[in-house]
């Protein structure tokens, strides 16, 4: 399959898939401030469809991936209520552990709707992220567990997580466990939501799930590990090989992403942008809501 689409006149964008359920590279693209109306309409398209979309050899910086990502979207900054000076919307991070699998800024009552990520400096080897389509994994369970999900809510917190854990944290991890920790209190939300674009039921849960509502602790991480097999499932994933002017574009809504730590000592600095997100709706058309 491939999609083809005119860009400018002096290029042609080409959407090829990369899996049978997630994941496609764009192509016949620079990003930056000056694409068409057009242009933006189709990448936003093929993400929603392939959940997460990849470009090669961007050669426009940083400045042009912050004018791309203002006409795609409204950025925010990625953590801080009240950022530090000088962060503002985009994140350049060094080695923060993301080795597990997450949504971003889902202890928040509006999360993130689209990402955008690209390489600053990469080790020799590995470093590598995977993307799981949660979308698929909530239309692959038994009907029974399904119905189980429809029903469920959860309480999403950075402070006391279900599954995320630093063994052995170095201070600097501490002081990042601390900021997101004293961000926010944390949110209350459907384990299934209905993409506000898609209308598709997607499994809402991560890394930050503290508890299922109407189960204790012990119980709810079986239950959070069911959810996630499916999400886990290799047919449900994509592994992305970084290379330097790659630039990766995911829906945050509708997809689960884990930063594989893999490359020793060696360098890995990213560059992040989030966009703005809405308010999670159950398939009751109830909203998520904040908690203390």
């Amino acid at each position: 399959m491939l999609d083809t689409v005119n860009g400018t006149a002096s290029s042609t964008m080409e959407i090829r898939p990369l899996g049978g359920r997630i994941g496609a590279l764009v192509e016949g693209v620079q990003l930056s401030g000056d694409l068409s109306p057009d242009v933006i309409a189709a990448i936003r398209s093929a993400m929603l469809h392939h959940k997460v979309v990849f470009l090669r050899d961007q050669q426009g910086g940083s400045a042009a991936l912050e004018d791309f990502a203002e006409l795609l979207g409204e950025p925010v900054p990625y953590t801080y209520s009240d950022p530090p000076e000088g962060l503002e919307y985009t994140w350049e991070f060094d080695d923060i552990r993301s080795d597990h699998w997450h949504a971003d800024l889902c202890w928040h009552t509006d999360p993130v709707a689209i990402g955008i990520l690209a390489p600053v400096a990469l080790p020799e080897s590995g470093g590598n992220t995977v993307w799981s389509n949660v979308a698929a994994a909530y239309a692959e369970m038994p009907e029974a567990l399904q119905a189980m999900a429809d029903r469920l809510w959860a309480v999403h917190s950075a402070k006391k997580p279900i599954a995320l854990s630093f063994p052995d944290p170095s201070e600097e991890e501490l002081q990042i466990q601390g900021r997101f920790g004293s961000e926010v209190t944390g949110a209350r939300h459907p384990v299934v939501r209905v993409h506000p674009e898609t209308g598709e039921r997607v499994l809402f849960v991560g890394n930050v799930v503290y508890y299922f509502e109407g189960f204790a602790r012990t119980p709810g991480q079986h239950i959070y590990e069911l959810f996630q097999y499916y999400v886990m499932r290799p047919e449900n994933t994509i592994r992305w090989h970084w290379r330097m002017g790659d630039v990766a574009i995911w829906d945050n809504r509708a997809t689960q992403h884990y930063g594989v730590r893999d490359y020793g000592d060696e360098q890995r600095t990213m560059r992040r942008i989030s966009l703005k997100g809405s308010v999670p709706v159950s398939i009751d058309g109830i909203e998520s809501s904040e908690v203390a």
